[in-house]
């Protein structure tokens, strides 16, 4: 509770001081991955908030270091542009989070509002029960978000699903809004509809699985390959070239090999290229992972 008081009056703090100045155009790029995050920030108060970070951020960057002016200079820099990259990227990472979230949940989020459409209730309450929801983390908002529009402000179910559509980061939830924005304007079936979309989901999330357990396979194929297999043949090769490094094949290869740079660049093959590889790797399968897997 206090870091959220705190993080509401920084925010004040900031939107006071560039509220008047600041204009959304400078980063409209960044407006909607920002409004299909789900904070509940402004966008302004957002920008208002990454341009005095980062000037903080490469202020304090150049007055801490205990280096001459120019290094000061440099590091503040170098800052700045850091703290300035992670405000720019938060909103797209946790949109992309987001999606991925709504993806998982949409298969089971399907099925229970076509059994409650099913047993005659009307489309409201389907989006009220799912909102109620907390096993439905993310997709319970955007349930909510409609459902709010609905009643709360008065607009008709057709209207508050285009709006939301509009700021959900999922493709998948998109589309269902807009072909239920249609299917209730014509007059259509409404839980046979759900029940075609949660179908049509599940088979979809099965064909992905299939998918990304063939990459897995041959991501596993790969890594076993760069992360193994080339680390052992590099230490082979240091160690037969130290043994050899006074001898004519070492002279043939131009490359004298004493026992300090023998060490020196096994060092750096196992405490920096063999940790780089695993990251790297990491990265790839967190990224190529479909959520929920």
């Amino acid at each position: 509770m206090c870091d959220l008081k705190f993080i509401e009056a920084y925010v004040k703090f900031c939107h006071g001081i560039l509220g008047n100045v600041v204009q959304e155009a400078w980063l409209m790029d960044l407006k909607k991955p920002f409004m299909s995050a789900g904070t509940s920030f402004l966008f302004k108060e957002y920008l208002c908030v990454l341009i005095i970070t980062t000037l903080l951020a490469a202020l304090l960057g150049m007055i801490i270091p205990p280096v001459n002016i120019v290094l000061r200079v440099i590091i503040g820099g170098l800052v700045g542009v850091l703290t300035f990259l992670m405000f720019y990227l938060y909103p797209i990472e946790h949109s992309d989070s987001r999606k991925k979230k709504l993806d998982a949940e949409l298969p089971l989020a399907l099925s229970y509002m076509a059994s409650v459409l099913g047993s005659g209730a009307p489309p409201l309450v389907a989006f009220q029960m799912v909102s109620e929801f907390k096993e439905y983390e993310e997709l319970s908002k955007e349930m909510r978000m409609v459902y709010k529009r609905a009643t709360v402000s008065g607009k008709s179910l057709p209207t508050a699903l285009a709006e939301v559509s509009e700021i959900t980061p999922s493709k998948q939830l998109r589309e269902i809004f807009s072909n239920l924005r249609t299917e209730i304007i014509s007059g259509g079936n409404i839980a046979r509809f759900f029940e075609q979309k949660a179908k049509d989901r599940r088979e979809q999330n099965i064909r992905l699985q299939k998918e990304y357990q063939k990459s897995s396979d041959t991501l596993s194929t790969i890594y076993l390959i760069v992360a193994l297999v080339v680390p052992l043949m590099f230490i082979t090769v240091v160690g037969i070239m130290n043994f050899i490094g006074s001898s004519d094949v070492s002279q043939i290869m131009s490359m004298p090999m004493s026992a300090a740079m023998a060490f020196d660049l096994l060092s750096i093959g196992v405490f920096v290229g063999i940790p780089f590889i695993n990251i790297v790797f990491i990265v790839i399968v967190k990224t190529t992972q479909p959520e929920g897997l």
